[in-house]
């Protein structure tokens, strides 16, 4: 229902989750933002300007102003990030680059390196929160700067072979928090 609490829509998927084929943390983190209102996951998503999301590139999507007052940074991410060795970024069939790269935003928010995970009963607690668009900026910069610095050293003989542009969590951390 379009008037039910996302902590209720979050508790349904979980639940759901115990049969057959469990959800992946991406598709709970997707699943968290069905509404397209949760900026952190908003922002994850725009970084990987997949297709698969459709809507966020359509004229007639509201983005979080956060996000608007963004756009030509993150473009620039996702262009900076298409030229170096890790690949162009986009999403994986279980959408498991939304999970990690919404662990990375968060770790650099919160400056905080145990959040650097994609376990969505890690990140949920932050994935309400609402930066405001300086906090994006500084978010963007910093992943800008791990971009630039993965174009000079990344080798996948040491870093790991990248999903769909996004190399090992456990291999990137600490670049990422430092």
């Amino acid at each position: 229902k379009q008037y039910d609490p996302s902590s209720a829509i979050a508790n349904m998927f979980t639940r759901l989750n115990t049969k057959v084929v469990p959800l992946s943390p991406g598709e709970l983190i997707k699943a968290y933002s069905w509404k397209s209102d949760k900026p952190i996951i908003e922002l994850a998503k725009h970084i990987i300007g997949d297709t698969v999301w459709g809507k966020i590139n359509s004229e007639n999507y509201s983005r979080h102003k956060s996000i608007q007052h963004n756009m030509k940074k993150i473009n620039l991410l996702r262009l900076k990030w298409s030229k170096t060795k890790m690949g162009t970024l986009s999403e994986t069939h279980r959408y498991d680059n939304i999970a990690l790269l919404t662990g990375m935003i968060l770790s650099i928010s919160k400056k905080n390196i145990k959040l650097n995970d994609k376990r969505f009963d890690k990140l949920e607690s932050y994935l309400d929160e609402i930066p405001q668009p300086e906090e994006v900026n500084r978010i963007l910069d910093v992943l800008i700067t791990f971009v630039d610095l993965m174009s000079v050293i990344y080798d996948h003989r040491i870093f790991g072979k990248t999903k769909n542009g996004l190399p090992p969590r456990s291999r990137t951390t600490y670049i990422i928090n430092k």
